[in-house]
């Protein structure tokens, strides 16, 4: 009797270290940021801080918006999905910005006021040296306290919400980290394509899809672009590869028209073109 006490005994304290580790990475795995119920968060696409309003009760993040400009809009709110959206926004101190970038979905949003259909965006939405790309939908909020409404889709599965707690402060008093967004035009496309800076020297561009054609003996690459029925055949680039495809492009940006490579890469919704660091040298070099 007393072996048999001993063996479960030995058996207990063997299992006793794995149920505790297992414990701990199940605390490590559900483990999230606090936040208040305000919070100073930047839009890095338009280089703006927002005193911002945590609201768990809503289901995505709505961002000031007005101004807002369709490229080839139709008056059938679904038929601009894809296409590029030009809009205003400001912060609680006043400070505007523009955003260029694409419409990825049409919602119907129920309030006080009724029904009403948004227009939904993808940003960067930074917060304490954190950023995270979400669907914003724009709306009108000059009228309100607060500019940026924060919704469950930004806080899903980082953050929890401490309502005792509000950041405070001013909205120019924070580092802002900005990604700059604008048309830019691509010989025969039809529409202006989303363009952005990144921290690299090439570019790239991002098709919904694209092959390989051959076009009088010459091997081209042909593009097609969300929102777009006719495609874009663009020459090989000499520096082009199997893994990596890099096609040549006549852009328009800044109003300079110039013939450079774009690696061509996976489709993104929001961005059609990361301008690297030669491109932007070409395009945005000061006038002597």
């Amino acid at each position: 009797m007393k072996m048999r006490t001993l063996f479960f005994i030995a058996v207990a304290f063997a299992l006793l270290p794995s149920c505790t580790q297992f414990s701990k990475e199940e605390e490590v795995k559900t483990r999230k940021t606090i936040i208040g119920e305000t919070a100073f968060i930047t839009v890095e696409e338009a280089g703006l801080v927002y005193d911002s309003r945590i609201d768990t009760g809503a289901t995505t993040t709505s961002i000031n918006a007005f101004d807002i400009q369709i490229k080839g809009g139709d008056k059938e709110k679904q038929k601009n999905i894809n296409k590029l959206v030009t809009f205003k926004t400001r912060n609680r101190t006043g400070k505007v910005a523009v955003i260029s970038t694409r419409i990825v979905n049409v919602v119907i949003v129920s309030n006080s006021q009724g029904r009403e259909f948004r227009y939904v965006v993808d940003l960067t939405l930074n917060w304490k040296g954190s950023s995270r790309k979400v669907r914003v939908n724009l709306r009108n909020r000059q009228e309100m306290t607060y500019k940026l409404l924060i919704g469950r889709n930004w806080l899903s599965g980082k953050y929890l919400v401490d309502v005792s707690k509000k950041e405070h402060g001013e909205e120019s008093e924070n580092k802002v980290k900005h990604r700059e967004t604008f048309p830019v035009k691509l010989q025969n496309y039809q529409n202006d394509l989303s363009g952005s800076f990144w921290d690299k020297s090439t570019s790239a561009i991002y098709p919904s899809s694209f092959t390989m054609i051959e076009v009088d003996g010459k091997q081209m690459f042909r593009l097609k672009f969300p929102g777009q029925t006719k495609a874009v055949d663009l020459e090989l680039a000499k520096q082009s590869k199997k893994s990596i495809p890099v096609a040549l492009a006549i852009l328009t940006i800044n109003g300079k028209q110039v013939k450079h490579p774009v690696q061509i890469m996976k489709h993104k919704m929001g961005t059609d073109l990361n301008i690297g660091s030669e491109l932007k040298e070409l395009t945005f070099k000061e006038q002597k």
